[in-house]
């Protein structure tokens, strides 16, 4: 500011502030001359997350503490655990066999009534004829070593029976008068008070037809401290046919007169099975989850390189298994497809391990049937829990497992008993959480645009009378600024590109070297790893006539972020946000109006 314009200023201030002075303003000059530097912002560019995420990033949470978490959810199809069709372990020994009838009754009627061949007995005597046989256990109760059933609370047995004899033996349906299946004193039924099964009714059946029985509600007990292994594995059970005689219907019998009963078992489905089962029955799960529909989605990420610091995966499940358990994990990677590498979890170094899984209760104690419990295996980045997140140190095309649930023999001593139902199954949920907390490492590249841009002469003109200022530039070129505020606990490498109406480049480089690091990153808190402080940083560039000139076209600048290389694990969180101002300064020449800047 000119000499001349401090006088006039210092004799308005005068005139107006010291009492009993005069002066009339028209008397004076209210022009004075002015020789200033102008900085004038011309546009602004922020990056916050959601431009780097996209603003419908699927599974994209923000927690009570504002940090970005993906979060993706698979459910699995509910397993079956230690599979035991008891129909396919257990045979009966006279299934399928015949019997004389002779033999039967020789003993049971008046030799009398035996007349060549011929059976001629009082009217409607009542024969009864005893067919045994057993139910026996294969595979179980061998031997010491060998799984064992203890007892089984069966919910339904259904037997299919056929009745039939030989061509010799002249007997209608008719003299049968009742058909009985007796069970053995090992079976106790539930609901009834005898262990007698009737079968029928007879009348809509014949011989040779299949006849179902079916049983409901009875326990099988197989203990017995006689037994070298102080356990059996067999009952005892008989047919009973109640021959019916009548005196008009005589009856041809010979010495190979047989009766044919065929048993055959269809379903033995059972509530319970107390026992001790050995781990190679086993429930095995294996899967290769491809993720393209998780990443796909995403604006950005996929080309990231995301070195995920603190990655979780849970698996929730749901048993009901009266058993000590365990999990063997086989394998879990993941796979990179441009990569082609596999990276594995490991624990403690070991590609392997077990985890144990504690029953859906004490298999001794008595209680609901149904009762479940809810476990969850944790994978994390722990040494102990399978150092993770090398499986994200690239986003993964697909995610692999494979796991064995058996029992667990080592606690044999502690659960020497186990409680298997018809239910066991597990039910899981897979849960992945990834954090936006990022090792050091870890890539970002975001590209935005700032437009609306002219760094004409002509539009610094057209500012400078908004000001009051009758002014022009007083030099042909003019200096670009750029001032980054950032809160990102990255270094950040700016590249910008001049672009004109149409998007075509336009040949003007703001930047020395074209491109802008912003050093150092945001200060980070030491402890969680949020930036607290932001990072400021600046650059300049002298434009000459030449580029000036050029400038006159520039409409829209594309800034490319490429943020990366930090020292210690950083996190993203909702206020995380990178801002970059360009400014203009010029030399100016001009005067200004004090009569329009008082009024």
């Amino acid at each position: 500011m000119t000499r001349k314009y401090l006088s006039y200023l210092f004799a308005a201030l005068l005139a107006v502030s010291l009492p009993g002075c005069k002066a009339d303003l028209n008397e004076l000059d209210t022009t004075a001359g002015l020789n200033v530097g102008l900085s004038m912002p011309v546009g602004t560019f922020t990056l916050a997350m959601n431009d780097l995420l996209g603003k419908d990033a699927p599974n994209l949470v923000v927690d009570e503490n504002g940090m970005y978490h993906i979060l993706d959810t698979t459910i699995v199809a509910p397993k079956k655990f230690h599979p035991i069709n008891l129909a396919d372990y257990i045979i009966l020994t006279e299934g399928g066999k015949q019997f004389k009838v002779l033999d039967q009754i020789s003993d049971k009627i008046n030799p009398a009534w035996l007349s060549a061949g011929v059976i001629v007995s009082p009217i409607d005597t009542i024969i009864p004829l005893t067919f045994d046989m057993s139910m026996k256990l294969q595979g179980f109760n061998e031997d010491i070593n060998s799984e064992r059933i203890d007892s089984i609370l069966v919910a339904l047995a259904s037997f299919m029976s056929t009745v039939d004899h030989s061509s010799d033996f002249t007997i209608s349906w008719d003299n049968i008068s009742a058909i009985t299946l007796r069970l053995g004193n090992r079976i106790v039924r539930h609901q009834v008070p005898s262990n007698d099964v009737e079968i029928g009714p007879l009348p809509s059946y014949d011989f040779g037809q299949q006849i179902p029985i079916n049983i409901s509600d009875f326990t099988i007990n197989l203990i017995d401290p006689a037994a070298p292994i102080g356990l059996v594995d067999s009952v005892m059970i008989s047919i009973q046919f109640d021959l019916k005689l009548r005196r008009l219907q005589p009856v041809n019998i010979t010495a190979d007169s047989y009766f044919f009963y065929d048993l055959r078992i269809n379903i033995l489905d059972y509530e319970a099975m107390w026992g001790f089962f050995k781990e190679d029955r086993e429930m095995v799960d294996q899967n290769v989850i491809v993720m393209d529909s998780l990443w796909n989605q995403w604006s950005e990420v996929k080309n990231m390189k995301m070195r995920f610091a603190q990655p979780s995966l849970w698996f929730f499940m749901t048993h009901r298994i009266g058993a000590p358990l365990k999990t063997h994990i086989d394998y879990m990677y993941s796979i990179n497809n441009e990569e082609a590498v596999r990276h594995y979890a490991k624990w403690n170094g070991n590609q392997e391990t077990d985890i144990q899984i504690n029953p859906v209760l004490d298999p001794l104690v008595q209680r609901d049937l149904n009762d479940s419990v809810d476990i969850a295996l944790t994978f994390s980045y722990k040494d102990s829990e399978g150092d993770i997140e090398k499986l994200f140190y690239t986003i993964p095309d697909s995610f692999a497992y494979k796991y064995h649930i058996m029992v667990d023999e080592s606690r044999k001593d502690r659960y020497p008993q186990h409680r298997m139902t018809r239910n066991m199954d597990f039910h899981l949920a897979q849960i992945l959480d990834l954090p936006f907390y990022f090792e050091s490492g870890t890539n970002f590249t975001c590209t935005q645009e700032m437009e609306g841009l002219k760094l004409s002469s002509l539009q610094l003109d057209s500012m400078l009378k908004q000001a009051n200022f009758e002014a022009k530039t007083t030099r042909n070129d003019l200096t670009l600024y750029l001032a980054a505020e950032n809160y990102v606990p990255f270094e950040v490498d700016i590249t910008m590109e001049c672009l004109d109406k149409d998007g075509k480049p336009v040949d003007v480089s703001f930047f020395e070297g074209d491109t802008l690091r912003i050093l150092p990153p945001a200060a980070a808190d030491m402890v969680d790893g949020v930036a607290v402080k932001p990072a400021l940083s600046s650059s300049t560039r002298v434009l000459h006539k030449q580029e000036f000139d050029k400038m006159a076209k520039v409409e829209k600048v594309r800034l490319v972020a490429n943020m990366g290389k930090n020292d210690s694990p950083a996190k993203l969180t909702k206020d995380t946000h990178l801002t970059i101002k360009i400014g203009v300064t010029a030399e100016v020449e001009g005067t200004i109006n004090l009569e329009k800047l008082f009024k």
